[in-house]
């Protein structure tokens, strides 16, 4: 069977392969808790955990990865395959499995035979003259005698267990064993062939589910011979008034599912804007509160679908906006300040920050001098945005004031001047003009 090793404690997890991995996941675009990166890092033998550690210079293995998704690939899962998983889903499915097989209790294992009382030296043996001698075994009683009966229903436990986690250390954790007890369990009920099998097998493997048939309840009748006794014939009672018949009643959950129709559907007329939902879902002149409106999203089932919509929202106006934060507030309808605490809310912040640190890497390597000092005149407020106008504003002003001072030397000024430095910066007769106005030139 697979994973015959000791399973720590999630406490015993090192706190620097905690950290190693949280910086991973954060690089890979999913911000796990601790207790996640535990969770999912206790299984894992020193071989893997330095696999692991390697990985933190190996360059980006993919988006998005989860501490579960780096615990697959120290086992060797490929990275694109890790990353598939964690788009389907299938890592979630995992934590919940994981959570209801917690939830399913340990049967009772059996009861002890009580040992006998220990018998004082100086007391007498028990008579045994008087118990009766047993009969020699012949060999027909020796080929009746059955091995002890082992208990059933724990066997079946187990062999349940290994079916729906199909790994040895999970199935440990559930019963709350270590390996090695659980070692010991499956070999004294005989189940460990099948264990194996269930473990190293496929879904297509597994018996299939037969309908359970019907059954009689109650103890077997005992009839007894002799006279029959016919019973006495059924007193026909009168059928009751009927009652008038009456609208039928909504099943439960009729509301919540026509709310969450009708968020659905305003959702797809103004898309996931907060201040449009909460103008339409309000009264006029009175919008909602937004912890009014997302509760209501939380009653209709539709927290989730609304986050990811409002977090593909966010990121394709950044992206529209070339990582402009005060282009996104304005579509949005939403203060800069608002904006700034929207991204923080739905995780991202790296995401953005990155595309933004991505547009002050392009406007500074920008060729000179004419696209690098265009950007400085014409699109002064976006470079102010993104956090980069002051140090392109130096370096123009400096290189400019040196072609300045060359030309000066040269014996040109005024006119004259400004016309040679627009040929020696390859600018337009305008764009010099502007460009020596804001420098002071002269």
């Amino acid at each position: 069977m697979r994973g015959f090793v000791t399973i720590r404690d999630q406490s015993e997890v090192p706190g620097s392969l905690v950290a190693l991995v949280g910086e991973l996941c954060r690089r890979a675009g999913t911000e796990p808790s601790e207790l996640e990166l535990r969770a999912a890092l206790a299984p894992l033998s020193p071989a893997e955990e330095k696999v692991l550690r390697r990985s933190l210079n190996a360059g980006p293995l993919g988006k998005p990865l989860g501490p579960m998704a780096f615990s697959d690939i120290a086992r060797g899962t490929d990275p694109q395959v890790a990353v598939a998983r964690e788009l389907s889903g299938y890592y979630a499915l995992l934590v919940e499995r994981d959570a209801l097989a917690a939830m399913v209790g340990k049967p009772a294992r059996p009861a002890e035979k009580p040992r006998p009382a220990p018998v004082a030296a100086d007391e007498p043996p028990p008579a045994k003259v008087l118990a009766r001698p047993k009969p020699a075994a012949t060999p027909t009683a020796a080929k009746k005698k059955q091995p002890a009966r082992v208990d059933q229903t724990r066997a079946s436990h187990i062999l349940g267990l290994y079916a729906y986690h199909r790994d040895g250390p999970k199935v440990a954790r559930a019963l709350g064993l270590s390996l090695e007890e659980l070692d010991a369990e499956v070999t004294l009920h005989g189940v460990r062939r099948k264990a194996a099998r269930l473990v190293g097998g496929l879904d297509s493997d597994l018996p299939a589910a037969q309908p359970v048939g019907a059954t009689k309840s109650g103890p077997p009748l005992r009839r007894r011979g002799g006279k029959k006794i016919s019973a006495p014939e059924p007193v026909k009672a009168e059928p009751p008034p009927q009652p008038e018949p009456t609208a039928p009643a909504a099943p439960p959950g009729a509301a919540e599912a026509e709310q969450a129709r009708e968020l659905r559907a305003l959702i797809s007329e103004v898309g996931p804007r907060r201040n449009l939902l909460a103008a339409r879902l309000g009264h006029k002149g009175s919008p909602l509160p937004v912890k009014v409106l997302l509760a209501r999203f939380r009653a209709a089932g539709l927290e989730r679908e609304f986050g990811q919509r409002e977090r593909d929202l966010i990121r394709a106006l950044y992206s529209r906006h070339r990582g402009a934060s005060k282009a996104v507030a304005g579509e949005l309808g939403l203060p800069l300040a608002e904006v700034t605490e929207l991204v923080k809310e739905r995780g991202l912040a790296r995401e953005i920050e990155a595309l933004r640190e991505e547009k002050r890497r392009e406007a500074r390597q920008k060729p000179w001098p004419r696209e690098r000092i265009h950007g400085v005149l014409h699109d002064r407020d976006y470079l102010a945005d993104v956090g980069v106008l002051a140090e392109l504003e130096v370096e123009v002003g400096t290189r400019t004031r040196l072609a300045w001072e060359k030309l000066v030397a040269g014996g040109k000024s005024g006119q004259k001047a400004v016309e040679a430095l627009a040929r020696e910066l390859l600018l337009k007769p305008d764009d010099a003009r502007l460009l020596a106005r804001r420098l002071g030139l002269r």
